[in-house]
């Protein structure tokens, strides 16, 4: 048996009184009534457990300031195995016994490996946030990432999601497929790591827009460069994100000469 909420995008006002907005943040705290043979949970950890005869009321801690969209609760009757990881207690629920402790080494893979990845203060991550829920490798990795990108920093709101979903993304191919040579991306995620530090604790447990992100790449431009870079870096990256497509450039050669052609990229239809 299970009972779970889905928030995202509008869907905790459907369970809860809330300002249903990413952009309010608030901290949460919640009470379960249960079946006493179930176990309750949420964003927090429980604090206190009562009741008998049939049922008993979880209490849990009360959250860092969340987005109304990532609070959650649910009530299941399914195996649960835990392994402590860097101080962090990692969790598998699961109805399928069987898979249960080959998903729970794939999760402790996925925390070992991004816990420090972006040198972020231990305590901004993982503590007191969402548990998600994960199939295979990829969605490991891009949900771990959440943790950053959605629930430590969140988008002000739906018409800007690439701040979640986007940033999210560029760690998971990067972590499961690569992005290129290690030769030929070593500085690049160097920069990156850089801006992505400053870009998230600077701005922990807010409400961003596209607009904060790009200030902060300038901000770490101003700091390494005293040229026009800060502004070509800054004009590059909102040029990139808020522009329709990008440009893909074709070379064919014909004897002795280069034809050069562009057409905008589209996935999937390249020939």
């Amino acid at each position: 048996y299970m009972l779970v909420t889905q928030g995202e995008t509008m869907g905790t006002r459907r369970w809860m009184p809330c300002f249903d907005e990413p952009a309010m943040r608030a901290t949460l705290s919640l009470s379960i009534r249960h079946p006493s043979n179930m176990v309750a949970r949420s964003n927090a950890p429980p604090v206190k457990e009562s009741g008998n005869s049939g049922y008993r009321t979880t209490k849990f801690e009360t959250t860092r300031p969340i987005s109304p969209y990532l609070f959650a609760l649910s009530i299941t009757d399914y195996e649960e195995k835990s392994e402590d990881v860097n101080g962090i207690q990692v969790s598998v629920v699961s109805n399928k016994k069987d898979l249960i402790d080959l998903a729970l080494s794939s999760v402790k893979l996925a925390v070992e490996s991004y816990f420090n990845a972006l040198s972020i203060k231990a305590t901004h991550v993982f503590d007191k946030m969402g548990v998600e829920s994960l199939e295979h490798l990829h969605i490991y990795h891009h949900e771990m990432m959440h943790q950053y990108f959605g629930n430590l920093i969140t988008l002000s709101w739906w018409d800007e999601v690439w701040i979640n979903e986007g940033l999210s993304t560029v760690y998971e191919i990067d972590a499961v497929d690569g992005i290129g040579a290690i030769e030929a991306v070593e500085n690049l995620r160097r920069r990156r790591k850089q801006h992505m530090n400053h870009f998230l604790n600077k701005l922990a447990y807010k409400a961003v827009t596209g607009e904060d992100f790009l200030s902060t790449i300038r901000e770490i431009a101003d700091k390494h460069y005293k040229d026009h870079t800060p502004q070509l870096a800054y004009k590059m990256t909102k040029d990139f994100l808020e522009l329709p497509g990008f440009p893909l450039v074709k070379i064919n050669r014909n004897g002795r000469k280069l034809e050069f052609s562009q057409v905008r990229f589209v996935r999937g239809l390249l020939d």
